[in-house]
């Protein structure tokens, strides 16, 4: 998935994709990132690894987290690929 944070002046944030099961919110997979540069604005590929799910249904989830004052995150194209073993 593509992010990006926008208006966190000069402090650094952190951005984590989460991958949760939808019945209990046990997660499945997390990534996490440190945007340091607060005037960077392109968007920025990540990933939350593999992961194998044990029910159909799954969460995503962005969280933003840091000393913000007007935290905003956009994402963009989240991808899912699937294989059988």
């Amino acid at each position: 998935m593509y992010v990006r944070a926008e208006h966190f002046g000069l402090d650094t944030v952190r951005v984590s994709l989460e991958v949760l099961q939808a019945s209990n919110w046990t997660y499945l997979a997390t990534h996490t990132e440190r945007l340091l540069d607060p005037y960077h604005a392109d968007f920025r590929l990540i990933r939350a690894g593999t992961w194998v799910p044990t029910e159909r249904d799954v969460y995503i989830r962005l969280v933003l987290a840091g000393n913000t004052s007007l935290p905003i995150i956009n994402g963009d194209d989240l991808t899912v690929s699937c294989s059988v073993p």
